[in-house]
């Protein structure tokens, strides 16, 4: 099997609206196509994407003929997949928070006028009021943030230092300006002239879903509620723009559990299938490359 040669290929993969095989998500997190440009990745039978560097192999459709190759590439990689694969060991399953637009912005999914107003009212007259502009941010500027919100977090108690991602969030913004912001949307949240927040998002324009990639705000000298009512501007937004679906990624912990789950939403089931042990490394791969 040959590396990808031909990186358009992977616009044809379906993720089945799965945060975890978004192709924004795996050139953020994982460094695709760094990787492409090196030669570490391969796509195998038109639906499995196995990144050799990171050690990932993402499944987007199977047959049950392929379910050796599958438990082939386990044993050199952690395996994620929309779907669940049966005859895999090692199986966690997991759930993505997912926002269906229509029903965020439908007043009828709020159960009380206070709810309604505190949710899709108020936050705008606000955000007017401040004078608060919203607009794409320089590197220089994302670059003084990112470290500020960075070196704010590791120095709070319930920060989880092994799983806080202190470079994700500044190489979204790199890849999506990389990218040209044309598979990326960037919002730069301004208040008195100074950037306080960030979000960057990967769109999937055909299928009018976005996936939500990085999110920081200076929340230590900024109004407690300001990270909800820019998120909120963000979901307009992309109302406006006529995208239905937006997928938060996955639930983690109880934190992101209280800001993810602030509007209506439904959880989208994924799969991932932990990586085994070895007896030879690397020989197992030989029949299928």
């Amino acid at each position: 099997m040959n590396y990808l040669s031909d990186y358009s290929k992977l616009n044809s993969l379906d993720n089945l609206g799965c945060h975890g095989l978004a192709l924004p998500v795996l050139e953020s997190y994982f460094h695709l196509r760094e990787d492409f440009a090196k030669y570490f990745v391969y796509l195998i039978k038109d639906g499995i994407l196995f990144s050799a560097k990171r050690k990932r192999t993402f499944v987007y459709s199977f047959e049950e003929e392929d379910l050796d190759i599958i438990k082939t590439l386990q044993k050199q990689s952690m395996i994620y997949s929309a779907v669940e694969i049966k005859g895999l060991d090692k199986r966690s399953n997991f759930y993505e928070i997912v926002y269906n637009l229509d029903k965020v912005f439908d007043s009828n999914s709020y159960s009380n006028k206070k709810k309604r107003y505190n949710r899709l009212i108020y936050p705008f007259k606000w955000i007017r009021n401040k004078g608060v502009e919203v607009k794409i941010p320089s590197y220089s500027e994302v670059e003084v943030l990112h470290k500020a919100w960075v070196d704010f977090k590791l120095n709070q108690p319930s920060t989880y230092r092994i799983m806080f991602p202190t470079a994700r969030y500044f190489n979204c913004f790199k890849e999506a300006e990389h990218d040209g912001f044309n598979n990326y949307y960037v919002y730069g949240f301004y208040l008195n002239k100074e950037l306080v927040s960030v979000r960057v998002l990967g769109i999937d324009a055909d299928k009018y879903e976005v996936y939500d990639l990085a999110n920081f705000t200076n929340t230590w000298n900024t109004p407690s509620q300001i990270a909800n009512y820019f998120d909120i501007y963000v979901l307009k937004d992309l109302y406006n723009r006529r995208f239905k679906i937006f997928n938060c990624g996955a639930l983690l912990n109880k934190g992101l559990k209280a800001f993810k789950c602030h509007y209506p939403y439904h959880e989208l089931k994924v799969y991932s299938y932990g990586r085994l042990k070895e007896e030879k490394k690397s020989s197992h791969l030989k029949s299928i490359f």
